[in-house]
């Protein structure tokens, strides 16, 4: 991957008052600390071994491809696949459309299921989900092509956006709104 003859290596337990520092990527401005080995996941006694790497080193996409990569795409069907179908039924019940609410909830929509990808990659990671399973996430975090706590504050934002968008469907149709809410809540705490 990015294993360098050069490589320095650092093992931290979790107890270590760097070890959320190095997970999150803040330990430097030059380097990346990338994870190559974890033991005792999620436990007092959690160690990982990290490769330093300097970030000029680091071979990625352009910022594009990794967003995209972060974003999922392919898990889309889940969140338009909802509103597709959103859509079928109030036009075959013949209820009323506001175009410029729908458009506001379709990009709410968007936006929320960008936040949900991003903060579960960062999550996963910073729990250890997907330091110890190699198929976990997108791997942005774990390639070092962006740190944990940008892909963090990247998803805060997505969720912002997806809130301030949702706002007027929520003042116009509260009670569906919360309604609905409810029910995607519930999915998400079983999610």
């Amino acid at each position: 991957m990015i294993s360098t003859s050069g490589s320095q290596f650092k093992t931290l337990s979790s107890s270590d008052p760097q070890f959320h520092s190095y997970l999150r990527g803040t330990f430097s401005n030059d380097q990346m600390a990338i994870p190559v080995s974890t033991l005792n996941v999620r436990s007092q006694i959690e160690e990982v071994t990290f490769e330093l790497v300097d970030k000029k080193d680091i071979s990625k996409p352009s910022r594009f491809a990794v967003l995209l990569k972060l974003l999922r795409p392919q898990t889309l069907t889940f969140s338009v696949g909802t509103m597709i179908v959103s859509f079928i039924v109030a036009t075959r019940l013949h209820l009323e459309l506001d175009p410029i609410l729908s458009l506001l909830t379709i990009f709410a929509v968007l936006f929320f299921h960008a936040a949900v990808n991003l903060l579960n990659d960062y999550y996963d990671h910073v729990k250890g989900h997907d330091r110890i399973n190699p198929r976990g996430g997108s791997r942005v975090i774990q390639r070092a092509w962006m740190p944990a706590h940008l892909v963090q504050k990247i998803g805060f934002g997505f969720l912002g956006l997806s809130f301030l968008l949702g706002l007027p469907v929520l003042f116009s149709h509260s009670s569906i709104v919360i309604a609905l809410a409810g029910i995607s809540a519930l999915a998400g705490l079983e999610f």
